[in-house]
């Protein structure tokens, strides 16, 4: 039997032909006598046997090929069955008939049988492990596939197909594993540089590779390795719909809206499903589209360029719900998100009751859904509906009790409704999820400014500054705060900071003179108030 790793299925073929020899029932000896010098007609059954089996296992292999997993399964069984029940190679071989037909709790319990069983070969051990990392790739569990795929490995370093499947596991797990990301550029490199990386029939997988090393380049901000992986890729494959994802991923990454924009555009353009049966459309492409839609629409000046970009946004998101098939339960969460979606460019756009529609639609697909209830309550905070608002707050805040800005948002809207003891409770609440939350003390030293309790809104506003010492406006609020509490001095000095850490600081500028002017210091007073004025119109 050969001991290394079996590079093709015909090679395991091979290999499971030479080992029905060897296997019990079909080479024993009766005895000793019998051993030396087996009778000619032990040996005529002996030879009907083996080519008996010998035939079943190339009727499996052809059986294979044309892609008739079940009859290869069941020819494989009889196979095993014949051998005794305990050889691995047939198991072996079942399993991968199981794994085409995605019976793949079938597939794994012939993969332990056939590790335990050939436990003393390294070659169906490898085999087993590739096999069964192979299962969890194509469920999409990479990190269940990582120590199979690196047993695997570790049998034969040097086979070019095993540094490719190390590869691609390790750049998908790359973002849950330290290192990941590196290991996969080594192994991916490993593999294009081997002479199989360019043999014709291996284009496909060639082109796959340069892509997984251009993200996993990507990750780790080697932009342009990345990008000359990925036109490589696209010389081969110049319709991969996932080539252009990466593309678009990384213009990303680098904040180049507009060009990840087109290259998400493209792929979706080009997206076909892996399986025929798949009806869904392509998700991750559609939302990771309206993600760069939106941060495009942020940051774009012209106010009808700014627009356009969120209706684009908006009707991407009708377009992939539209294809989501009304009868799949399992498009729901896709549904809802696509929803949200839409509703964040409505709110953008500046239409609150649609995206208030949109933000309930979410949540009727998804009660859990806490960033919709957060949305939704921002829609109804400048619509005007307070207690609508704090609902919402309040509701997303018992959803993500991790995040502190759902009780800074119930806050300022019991702030709007001039209820500054509720606003201060509620701000409470956000500094009790992290004490390190600005906004949080800032308004809570403004409510506190409303009630006039000054010391407490100077304790709130000095915690403000102690987490962000080098803001201009804490210490402008602060010198407010001791202007209203009568200590003259102390406001000076605060907003003397504030200009310090900001020379364009036009109302500080303002309050400083109207301060050093009332403490009969006027001729400072004018040079703060003539600087102040010049701010207030534009001039240096």
């Amino acid at each position: 039997m050969r001991n290394q790793f079996f590079a093709t299925f015909s090679d395991l073929l091979a290999a499971a032909l030479v080992a029905l020899v060897l296997v019990p029932g079909i080479a024993r000896a009766q005895d000793e006598a019998a051993a030396e010098e087996p009778a000619a007609e032990e040996s005529a059954e002996q030879g009907d046997a083996q080519a008996e089996l010998e035939a079943l296992v190339k009727r499996g292999q052809e059986e294979y090929e044309a892609e008739d997993y079940e009859a290869a399964a069941a020819t494989f069984s009889e196979v095993a069955a014949k051998s005794g029940g305990y050889n691995p190679l047939p198991l072996l071989l079942r399993a991968k008939a199981y794994a085409k037909m995605e019976e793949y709790e079938a597939a794994l319990k012939d993969l332990k049988d056939a590790t335990t069983y050939g436990a003393q070969n390294p070659g169906v051990a490898a085999e087993a492990a590739s096999t069964r990392a192979d299962i969890f790739m194509e469920v999409g569990a990479f990190d269940q596939a990582l120590p199979d795929v690196q047993a695997a490995v570790s049998f034969d370093r040097n086979n070019p197909g095993l540094q490719f499947k190390l590869g691609k596991v390790l750049a998908n797990v790359g973002r849950t594993q330290p290192g990941a990301f590196d290991a996969a550029v080594k192994a991916l490199t490993k593999y294009l540089k081997s002479e199989e990386a360019e043999k014709e029939e291996n284009a496909q997988q060639k082109a796959e590779a340069l892509r997984l090393r251009a993200g996993a380049n990507a990750a780790l901000t080697y932009y342009d390795e990345a990008n000359e992986d990925l036109d490589a890729s696209l010389e081969i494959d110049g319709e991969n719909y996932e080539s252009y994802f990466t593309r678009g991923t990384i213009e990303l990454l680098q904040k180049n809206y507009a060009a990840a924009v087109e290259a998400f555009e493209v792929s979706v353009k080009n997206y076909v499903p892996k399986k025929e049966i798949d009806k869904m459309p392509f998700i991750q492409g559609y939302l990771t589209l309206a993600s760069a839609l939106e941060e495009q629409g942020k940051e774009e000046t012209d106010p009808d360029k700014k627009k356009a970009i969120f209706e684009r946004e908006r009707d991407v998101m009708a377009e992939m719900v539209e294809k989501i098939p009304e009868d799949d339960q399992n498009g729901l969460p896709a549904k809802g998100a696509a929803l949200f979606r839409q509703a964040v460019a409505d709110r953008l756009l500046g239409n609150m009751a649609d995206a208030v529609k949109g933000f309930s639609q979410a949540i009727e697909l998804n009660p859990g859904f806490s960033e919709a209830y957060f949305r939704r309550g921002i829609c109804f905070f400048n619509m005007g509906e307070e207690g609508m608002a704090i609902g919402d707050f309040e509701q997303a805040a018992a959803l993500n009790f991790a995040s502190p800005r759902e009780n800074l948002w119930k806050g300022l809207a019991h702030a709007q409704q001039g209820d500054y003891i509720e606003a201060i409770r509620a701000y409470g609440e956000a500094l009790a999820v992290s004490d390190r939350y600005t906004p949080a003390y800032v308004n809570r030293g403004l409510a506190y400014m409303q009630l006039k309790d000054y010391d407490k809104a100077i304790s709130d506003f000095n915690d403000a500054i102690r987490i962000q010492p080098t803001e201009p406006k804490h210490y402008y609020r602060r010198g407010q705060a001791y202007a209203a509490k009568g200590d003259t001095e102390k406001a000076i000095r605060s907003l003397m900071n504030a200009v310090e850490f900001d020379n364009t600081f036009m109302e500080a500028h303002v309050a400083l003179a109207d301060l050093l002017e009332r403490t009969g210091r006027k001729s400072l007073a004018d040079e703060y108030r003539r600087r102040g004025e010049s701010l207030r119109q534009g001039t240096k």
